[in-house]
């Protein structure tokens, strides 16, 4: 049975790019557009792994990640956070403070965000 990896962010483009990324790997994809809907499949899906924009409408990748860490049941899933931040404090803040959360600055250079599903996976 293929792993699963949740692709949630908001540019349309970016979710078909890392789906198609992720299904030629050999991967099952769920995709969404909003930070409920990651709660949602985490909740649901239990996705091997979930990549999360970090501002989205709806609910933020940052609270989404808040609600998927608080429930016992997800709290363990990986989390890739996608920024077009940079390696902010705010970024490298969440990183210390919640195990299993990685980001990747956009645009997303697709070697280094393989290397980096593959080491969370």
């Amino acid at each position: 049975m293929s792993k699963c990896i949740a692709v949630v962010d908001d540019d349309s483009s970016i979710v078909y790019m890392l789906a198609e990324n992720f299904r030629s790997e050999g991967y099952e994809v769920v995709e969404g557009d909003n930070g409920q809907m990651a709660v949602e499949f985490a909740q649901q899906r239990h996705p091997d792994l979930m990549l999360i924009d970090f501002h989205m409408p709806v609910l933020s990748g940052m609270d989404a990640l808040k609600q998927i860490r608080a429930n016992p049941e997800t709290a363990q899933i990986p989390v890739i956070l996608l920024t077009g931040e940079g390696a902010s404090r705010e970024i490298d803040a969440i990183v210390a403070a919640y195990p299993r959360v990685s980001y990747i600055q956009k645009p997303i250079d697709l070697d280094l965000l393989n290397q980096k599903v593959q080491a969370a996976l």
